[in-house]
């Protein structure tokens, strides 16, 4: 009896943990922002929906996402926020509307050309403390308003973002 019970019980574990695995809209979008601020261009790539898939591959997703991989910004994006202010869903399409808050890099650069081109600053250690007391102690960021359209597919909610990869071609 008990070795009839396992098998069933595997099954059903399965089939359970299968159903519970789907994102909604906002995890998708919050999942797809956190992944291009990791760098992690491939993760991202895997929250398009098909047709966007279709109209950039891999390799040209990646390639605009390689900023996003440098190693200095990585570290500025690593404390990157993301807050979701709405969620609209409409059967298979769905509209989330975020907040992400990113690094002002206008800010930053300045104060690293302030900083740059000071010929008192002899070593990079006395540019950087000069660059951080410009910024007032800490890194500026900015918040910036994204609405994104997120659709269903194979009971999994993507990233349609077509009009987007124009830029990039």
């Amino acid at each position: 009896m008990l070795k009839k019970i396992i098998p069933l019980h595997l099954v059903l574990t399965l089939v359970l943990l299968t159903a519970c695995g789907t994102e909604n809209p906002s995890e998708t979008v919050s999942s797809f922002i956190t992944a291009q601020y990791k760098g992690d261009a491939e993760k991202a790539y895997s929250y398009l929906c098909s047709e966007d898939q279709q109209r950039i591959t891999l390799e040209e997703f990646k390639k605009s996402q390689k900023s996003l991989q440098d190693p200095m910004l990585k570290d500025f994006f690593a404390n990157a926020k993301v807050e979701i202010l709405e969620a609209k869903e409409e059967g298979n399409t769905a509209a989330v509307k975020a907040n992400q808050e990113i690094p002002d890099l206008g800010k930053i650069l300045q104060a690293g050309f302030k900083t740059a081109l000071n010929p008192n600053l002899k070593t990079d250690e006395e540019r950087q403390k000069a660059m951080l007391e410009e910024l007032g102690g800490k890194i500026p960021a900015s918040t910036v308003t994204v609405n994104y359209t997120v659709v269903k597919e194979n009971d999994e909610w993507k990233i349609k973002r077509s009009n987007w990869f124009n830029l990039f071609r």
